[in-house]
Protein backbone atom coordinates (compact mmCIF):
# COMPACT_ATOMS: atom_id res chain seq x y z
CA UNK A 1 0.00 0.00 0.00
CA UNK A 2 1.44 3.22 -1.07
CA UNK A 3 1.30 6.23 1.89
CA UNK A 4 -0.75 8.73 -0.23
CA UNK A 5 -3.27 6.30 -0.58
CA UNK A 6 -3.83 5.99 3.38
CA UNK A 7 -3.23 9.81 4.09
CA UNK A 8 -5.46 11.27 1.57
CA UNK A 9 -9.22 11.64 1.84
CA UNK A 10 -11.70 11.92 -0.26
CA UNK A 11 -13.42 15.19 -1.32
CA UNK A 12 -16.14 14.48 0.27
CA UNK A 13 -14.42 14.11 4.04
CA UNK A 14 -12.00 17.52 2.72
CA UNK A 15 -15.22 19.25 2.39
CA UNK A 16 -16.51 18.17 5.54
CA UNK A 17 -13.66 18.88 7.32
CA UNK A 18 -13.47 22.35 5.58
CA UNK A 19 -17.14 22.88 6.80
CA UNK A 20 -16.20 22.11 10.31
CA UNK A 21 -12.97 24.46 10.84
CA UNK A 22 -15.23 27.36 9.04
CA UNK A 23 -17.76 26.42 12.17
CA UNK A 24 -14.74 25.90 14.62
CA UNK A 25 -13.52 29.77 13.56
CA UNK A 26 -17.29 31.49 13.97
CA UNK A 27 -17.78 29.60 16.81
CA UNK A 28 -14.38 31.26 18.30
CA UNK A 29 -15.07 34.70 16.99
CA UNK A 30 -18.36 34.24 18.48
CA UNK A 31 -17.07 33.09 21.57
CA UNK A 32 -14.39 36.21 21.81
CA UNK A 33 -16.54 38.66 21.05
CA UNK A 34 -19.34 37.19 23.84
CA UNK A 35 -16.28 37.49 25.83
CA UNK A 36 -15.85 40.93 24.77
CA UNK A 37 -19.14 42.30 26.03
CA UNK A 38 -18.72 40.13 29.26
CA UNK A 39 -15.72 42.26 30.11
CA UNK A 40 -17.58 45.47 29.18
CA UNK A 41 -20.00 44.88 31.60
CA UNK A 42 -17.90 43.54 34.45
CA UNK A 43 -15.88 47.10 33.85
CA UNK A 44 -19.38 48.84 34.06
CA UNK A 45 -20.31 47.03 37.29
CA UNK A 46 -16.95 47.55 38.76
CA UNK A 47 -18.16 51.01 38.33
CA UNK A 48 -20.87 51.55 39.62
CA UNK A 49 -19.95 49.53 42.80
CA UNK A 50 -17.79 52.41 43.33
CA UNK A 51 -20.23 54.79 42.85
CA UNK A 52 -22.23 52.85 45.91
CA UNK A 53 -19.57 52.23 48.02
CA UNK A 54 -18.54 56.16 47.83
CA UNK A 55 -22.18 56.93 48.26
CA UNK A 56 -24.03 55.03 50.26
CA UNK A 57 -21.59 52.24 52.21
CA UNK A 58 -18.69 54.28 53.40
CA UNK A 59 -21.42 57.27 54.83
CA UNK A 60 -22.88 54.39 56.96
CA UNK A 61 -19.62 52.60 57.97
CA UNK A 62 -18.19 56.11 58.66
CA UNK A 63 -21.58 56.54 61.11
CA UNK A 64 -21.62 53.63 62.74
CA UNK A 65 -17.59 53.85 63.34
CA UNK A 66 -18.45 57.39 65.22
CA UNK A 67 -21.12 56.30 67.23
CA UNK A 68 -19.82 52.68 68.47
CA UNK A 69 -16.11 52.50 68.20
CA UNK A 70 -14.49 55.62 68.66
CA UNK A 71 -16.09 56.60 71.79
CA UNK A 72 -14.62 53.16 73.20
CA UNK A 73 -11.23 53.63 71.60
CA UNK A 74 -11.27 57.28 72.97
CA UNK A 75 -12.28 55.45 76.44
CA UNK A 76 -8.70 53.23 75.83
CA UNK A 77 -6.75 56.02 74.98
CA UNK A 78 -8.12 58.44 78.06
CA UNK A 79 -7.44 55.11 80.45
CA UNK A 80 -3.89 54.64 79.12
CA UNK A 81 -3.41 58.38 79.61
CA UNK A 82 -4.46 58.44 83.18
CA UNK A 83 -1.92 55.42 83.37
CA UNK A 84 0.82 56.88 82.76
CA UNK A 85 0.15 60.63 83.70
CA UNK A 86 -0.31 59.19 86.97
CA UNK A 87 1.50 56.02 87.74
CA UNK A 88 4.40 56.15 85.39
CA UNK A 89 5.41 59.72 85.09
CA UNK A 90 5.76 60.17 88.90
CA UNK A 91 7.28 56.86 89.35
CA UNK A 92 10.38 57.82 86.43
CA UNK A 93 10.25 61.14 88.10
CA UNK A 94 11.22 59.62 91.38
CA UNK A 95 13.72 57.45 90.56
CA UNK A 96 15.32 60.39 89.24
CA UNK A 97 16.35 63.14 91.08
CA UNK A 98 14.15 64.62 93.59
CA UNK A 99 11.92 67.34 92.77
CA UNK A 100 9.75 69.48 94.18
CA UNK A 101 5.52 69.00 93.43
CA UNK A 102 3.84 72.07 92.02
CA UNK A 103 2.99 73.71 95.39
CA UNK A 104 5.42 72.92 97.60
CA UNK A 105 8.87 74.10 98.25
CA UNK A 106 11.89 72.26 97.70
CA UNK A 107 12.85 73.12 101.67
CA UNK A 108 9.59 71.42 102.73
CA UNK A 109 10.13 67.84 100.80
CA UNK A 110 13.62 68.46 102.47
CA UNK A 111 13.06 69.09 106.17
CA UNK A 112 10.66 65.63 106.02
CA UNK A 113 13.69 63.67 105.93
CA UNK A 114 14.58 61.26 109.06
CA UNK A 115 15.86 64.74 111.23
CA UNK A 116 12.06 65.46 111.65
CA UNK A 117 12.88 66.80 115.32
CA UNK A 118 14.62 69.74 114.51
CA UNK A 119 11.70 71.10 111.68
CA UNK A 120 8.12 71.74 113.06
CA UNK A 121 6.63 69.38 110.66
CA UNK A 122 5.71 65.69 112.03
CA UNK A 123 8.04 62.70 111.45
CA UNK A 124 6.88 59.86 109.22
CA UNK A 125 6.07 56.88 111.13
CA UNK A 126 9.04 55.05 110.40
CA UNK A 127 11.37 57.83 111.68
CA UNK A 128 10.00 58.71 114.44
CA UNK A 129 10.59 54.82 115.38
CA UNK A 130 13.91 54.97 114.29
CA UNK A 131 14.43 58.47 116.82
CA UNK A 132 12.73 56.58 119.95
CA UNK A 133 15.06 53.65 119.28
CA UNK A 134 18.10 56.20 119.64
CA UNK A 135 16.82 57.87 122.17
CA UNK A 136 19.49 56.94 125.86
Amino acid sequence: MDRESIVSLSRKRKKELRRLQNDANKLWESQQEVAGQAAQIARAAGRQLGTVTREDVLPAVHDSYERHVAPVVNRGVNASRKVVDKTIVPAVGASSAPRSRPGTSPTRSVARSPGCPATSSPCPPSAARALDRSSP
